[in-house]
């Protein structure tokens, strides 16, 4: 693990603030980094925007967003946090996606809530 993620990593457990802009590409993430951020995150509607055109509609792949997410993690030394969309599927879906984006030296990950899903202990 990089000095960069160790740190990221204490600074979250310890609740201290971790400043961070959104990337969409690894040009974006290299200014970002060149800004002195402490991380940097995937951006969802970025990825879709630049990569398709389109909105954040879940229309792009997990391998489309993985091949994103690894240029960028080459592209810089600061800590990503990437945006796995709801993990592309079912349980046994949201592992793989997990494992592919640490593959891709990902620092961390946020999931966004499947539609319809309910709050745990929500009746």
């Amino acid at each position: 693990m990089s000095q960069a993620s160790s740190d990221f990593r204490n600074r979250v457990r310890a609740n201290k603030t971790v400043w961070a802009a959104g990337a969409y590409d690894a040009m974006s993430a290299k200014m970002i980094e060149a800004a002195g951020f402490d991380a940097l995150l995937t951006s969802g509607f970025g990825v879709a925007a630049s990569f398709l055109g389109q909105p954040d509609a879940e229309l792009y792949t997990m391998s489309e967003n993985l091949t994103v997410v690894r240029n960028v993690t080459n592209a810089v030394t600061i800590p990503v946090i990437a945006d796995i969309d709801t993990g592309y599927g079912n349980a046994i879906n949201v592992m793989r996606t997990v494992r592919e984006f640490e593959a891709a030296n990902a620092s961390a990950h946020r999931p966004k809530r499947a539609e319809g899903a309910q709050e745990a202990g929500a009746r």
